[in-house]
């Protein structure tokens, strides 16, 4: 009963992305994205489900560092980036790669401010 709802959501949002991706108000790189998303500043987080990003964020330098997969040290960015978007707020899309506003990507984001 409820699904219609969620999906006229997600595709109002994708809409969103799709008429601020040549903005300062959305982005795919995830150099912005991560201390973005650390901020607060994200306000809807798309995440290609069938990706994994591991690395480590340092907030101080707010630099990612990727790394090709989990090690000791390292995170799941794609995690850290999810969990901190909803944990502030913001609407988390887990997707299939097709189903991505931008295609060929990890993530995307869309900006509060």
């Amino acid at each position: 009963m409820i699904r219609p709802h969620f999906e006229k959501d997600r595709e109002l949002k994708r809409q969103q992305y799709q008429d601020s991706q040549h903005t300062s108000k959305a982005s795919l790189a995830l150099d912005e994205i991560i201390p973005a998303v650390v901020n607060g500043k994200v306000d809807t987080l798309y995440i290609n489900r069938d990706e994994a990003l591991y690395g480590t964020y340092d907030k101080e330098q707010q630099r990612v560092q990727l790394d090709i997969r989990k090690k000791v040290g390292n995170t799941s960015l794609t995690d850290l980036a999810a969990m901190n978007t909803f944990l502030q707020g913001g609407k988390v899309y887990f997707l299939p790669a097709a189903e991505m506003p931008a295609k060929n990507t990890v993530m995307n984001a869309v900006f509060r401010f």
